[in-house]
């Protein structure tokens, strides 16, 4: 394992050379740095590495950091000790904001080091040891990766909820090699370019994975790479937030028949899903971790009972049907998800919530993982668009399957007035995945903008601003590169 981390540590370092200054002119990128990309990739071996050096990348602080300012924004955490975090607590950040800066860095990273991998890819047309099978997979989990870097760009510095907005992201379809300016792409444009990438990873990548490394590392579980599914699910995320609510539809469907064919299932007990690392059947895209050496670098200290946000324990306890009278140390009188992952009786690891329950510091044991596609998404997703087509049983019965865990089963949400339904489905959805993936703070805004819904606001949401400003530095080299209009004359 430790010739493996060594190799990817290489690997990460030439990809990241053209990478490491993503804020110029797109790119701010130097002659003499320009990487020689015939040397990234001869044959199988040196293929499979640039690729894991790809999903390697994800783990950067530049990523994990950011989203503990995210669950500040949306009341999971009450407070962040990360810096930079404070004006996400009202909503307020501004444009040299260090998280936002290095996030958008980060992610472009991510990006860059995926264009690599595709471009040498392509040019080189076959690769000694490579089956022409194994040879589109490879373009396929490359291109997964960029399509989500570019998701996230979206929902973070663009106006993903508009899709008649010119406010899209920069694009980049090949790895940056000048300091060429580059404007952004419109949503609608974007939403095209990320959804085209994700047509190719369901085409043509693996439907499911072996679970043996073939380069002497642990045994690797599905989730920690793309497959077909991977690309199914963040599509039907992008087309909802599209408001293509009838192809959400028909591809849900698809997801819940392929996936449970390839293994992928809900887990009979929320507090599974985390107890298992990046292993439970439950997870559709995390990341591999093994302690010391290949771990995502996250603020960790945030997650302790103390730091717990207001909003994310007002929706547990509203959630119960009672006055507000959940304990934090019992986790009584809050939605049993919450309590299972949040309440001091249930947590395995007494300073940190169940999510993030590992030791990062223990030799040769799982580390602490990132969310990013979970399985039961794709029912709240199901759930939304049925709404929104008028099919309010229909919508029930997919909260009903994913909720019937936590105790609400289809009797409860037959319960439920059509016109109050929505409200409910974001409570649960929040609860759900709250302190994950980032979706709390994006539902919030797209149910306002899309449904007319205010309960993220009823609840104590601060959603001022949709979306983040873009980063000063990005735009000090770009001149084509435009600040978004909610902080045009608020920064």
């Amino acid at each position: 394992m430790k010739n493996i981390y060594r190799i990817l540590s290489v690997v990460i370092a030439v990809l990241s050379v053209h990478s490491c200054q993503l804020l110029g002119s797109l790119d701010n990128i130097k002659p003499e740095n320009v990487l020689d990309d015939n040397t990234l990739i001869t044959d199988e071996r040196s293929a499979e590495q640039a690729l894991r050096g790809v999903y390697y990348s994800w783990m950067s602080y530049e990523v994990g950091t950011y989203r503990n300012a995210q669950f500040v924004l949306s009341g999971t955490l009450a407070r962040s000790n990360v810096f930079g975090a404070t004006d996400f607590a009202s909503n307020t950040v501004k444009e040299d904001n260090k998280l936002i800066t290095d996030y958008y860095t980060g992610l472009y990273k991510v990006i860059n080091m995926a264009n690599s991998v595709i471009s040498r890819m392509e040019e080189m047309k076959s690769v000694p040891g490579v089956s022409e099978k194994r040879y589109m997979e490879i373009i396929a989990e490359a291109k997964f990766n960029r399509a989500l870097a570019h998701h996230m760009l979206l929902k973070t510095f663009g106006e993903y909820w508009d899709i008649n907005s010119e406010s899209g992201i920069v694009y980049m379809e090949k790895p940056a090699r000048n300091n060429t300016p580059q404007k952004r792409e419109s949503v609608a444009s974007s939403y095209e370019k990320i959804n085209e990438d994700l047509d190719f990873v369901i085409q043509y990548a693996r439907e499911t994975l072996d679970s043996t490394d073939p380069y002497g590392g642990p045994v690797i579980k599905p989730h920690v790479y793309a497959t077909q599914l991977s690309g199914m699910l963040l599509k039907a995320r992008n087309l909802l937030y599209m408001k293509k609510y009838k192809d959400v539809i028909t591809l849900c469907g698809t997801i819940k028949e392929e996936g449970r064919k390839y293994g992928y299932y809900l887990e009979d007990k929320y507090s599974r899903i985390y107890e298992g690392a990046y292993s439970s059947p439950e997870h559709v895209f995390t990341l591999f971790t093994l302690s010391p050496n290949q771990k995502c670098q996250l603020y960790l200290y945030d997650f302790g009972i103390m730091q717990t946000g207001s909003t994310v324990k007002t929706i547990a306890d509203r959630l119960k049907d009672g006055p507000q009278d959940g304990d934090m140390e019992t986790g009584n009188g809050y939605d049993t998800r919450f309590a299972e992952c949040f309440a001091s009786a249930f947590r395995l690891n007494p300073t940190r919530i169940n999510k993030y329950l590992y030791d990062d510091s223990t030799p040769n044991q799982p580390g602490n993982t990132e969310y990013f596609l979970r399985f039961a998404e794709v029912y709240y997703i199901l759930a939304e668009a049925c709404i929104m087509e008028k099919d309010f049983n229909g919508a029930r019965q997919a909260l009903a399957d994913v909720c019937t865990r936590a105790g609400y089963d289809l009797e409860h949400f037959n319960g439920i007035p059509d016109n109050e339904l929505m409200d409910h489905l974001f409570m649960h959805k929040y609860i759900e995945f709250c302190a994950e993936c980032g979706e709390e703070f994006i539902d919030a805004v797209r149910l306002k903008v899309h449904a007319g819904c205010d309960i993220a606001e009823r609840l104590g949401m601060n959603i001022r601003h949709y979306h983040m400003p873009v980063p000063k530095d990005a735009r000090a080299g770009n001149n084509l590169l435009t600040q978004n209009s909610q902080y045009i004359n608020n920064l």
